[in-house]
């Protein structure tokens, strides 16, 4: 199937590039919302998203619109990671966004920026229960 394929070149291309952590934060519950803005100029970027090295958000253009992406993260691993893959560098390199993660407790804002080389990326940790 081409989706397969496609998905396929998009995980080979993804995994060539380099992760750059921003941050850890912890998370309160087993799902999460991502909300993407394009960050600074409105300049035509253009990302992927990946949760655990797997695409959960394909070539979708960031504007000054949210671009909302709910993720259940994976409750075997201690630790998610969740990837922004760079599909173009739109008219002003590098692809920036800014990221609000909210796990329905807490809302976390950050700046991810990606390159042709680099990945922005976040770890996520599950807050352990007292």
């Amino acid at each position: 199937p081409l989706a397969e394929q496609t998905e396929k070149k998009l995980v080979d291309k993804f995994i060539q590039r380099k992760n750059i952590y921003n941050k850890d934060i912890e998370i309160e519950s087993d799902s999460i919302r991502l909300t993407f803005y394009d960050n600074g100029d409105i300049d035509g970027d253009s990302i992927s998203v990946f949760l655990n090295q797997k695409p959960v958000l394909a070539n979708q253009q960031l504007s000054s619109r949210s671009l909302n992406v709910y993720v259940a993260l994976d409750t075997l691993l201690d630790v998610n990671e969740i990837s922004m893959f760079a599909d173009n560098l739109g008219r002003i390199p590098p692809n920036t966004a800014l990221v609000i993660v909210s796990d329905g407790v807490n809302r976390y804002e950050l700046y991810l920026s990606s390159s042709l080389t680099q990945n922005g990326a976040v770890r996520l940790k599950r807050k352990k229960k007292k």
